[in-house]
């Protein structure tokens, strides 16, 4: 993913993605009012910043981004997601620096900013339960499907190169799942199991973790004994 990507990625991809659930309805209410043209706009903006952030590599974490494209070349898919080490072993240096890069972002009029704090603060105690005990997770952070591509496996497509990344490296999987992602994850082949929820008006927020791939220890063969003629010389 490219600088270049993130407003297409942003307008097409991740905003509309995300407008259905829980997590952007908390943050972005809009009892029974469409968004006004400016509001949309700044909603759409803010996502590519987020994007254009997660390009650029943070000072604290190392992303991994990939773009999906259909057969006819649109891009039309979005998936990201970092390595984390042991949440407990993170010095207050680290979290500092973390929270200072959050509060360099100007906001969206829309946004509703102590139920986006408080909603923040549940989802990072979460989090810290789930997966602070663990070394080496890979968190999904990003996984959005333009709606018009939906339901065309490109999910499990991308799912699948993640989990092979997850196995090859010998990490822990974790994401944070709405409502709609608990069954993608859920899906055998993927082995995500829900751990809790976060509850929200809208619908719960799932935590669910994948374990690490099970190692089989296999014992060597005993040295066979030397040929005969070995002996004899």
């Amino acid at each position: 993913v490219f600088i270049a990507d993130a407003d297409h990625l942003a307008q097409a991809v991740d905003s509309p993605a995300s407008e259905s659930g829980p997590l952007f309805r908390v943050m972005f209410p809009r009892p029974g009012v469409d968004f006004t043209e400016q509001q949309m706009e700044e909603i759409i903006r803010w996502h590519a910043e987020g994007i254009k952030d997660a390009i650029r590599g943070g000072r604290t974490q190392r992303w991994h981004l990939r773009k999906i494209r259909h057969g006819d070349g649109t891009i039309v898919g979005l998936a990201g997601w970092v390595v984390e080490r042991c949440l407990e072993n993170m010095t207050a240096e680290t979290a500092k620096v973390g929270n200072e890069q959050k509060s360099e972002h100007w906001l969206p009029e829309a946004l509703d900013v102590p139920a986006w704090l408080k909603m923040s603060a549940a989802l990072r105690k979460e989090r810290h339960l789930a997966i602070g005990h663990l070394d080496s997770v890979c968190r999904i952070t990003f996984m959005s499907i333009c709606p018009e591509y939906q339901r065309q496996e490109l999910g499990s497509m991308v799912m699948q190169h993640i989990c092979q990344d997850m196995d090859r490296h010998d990490r822990y999987g974790f994401v944070l799942a709405s409502p709609a992602g608990v069954r993608l994850y859920s899906y055998s082949k993927f082995g995500f199991g829900a751990v809790s929820q976060v509850d929200t008006p809208y619908g719960p927020i799932t935590s669910m973790l994948r374990q690490r791939p099970a190692r089989v220890k296999v014992k060597r063969p005993l040295s066979a004994p030397p040929p005969k003629s070995w002996a004899r010389e």
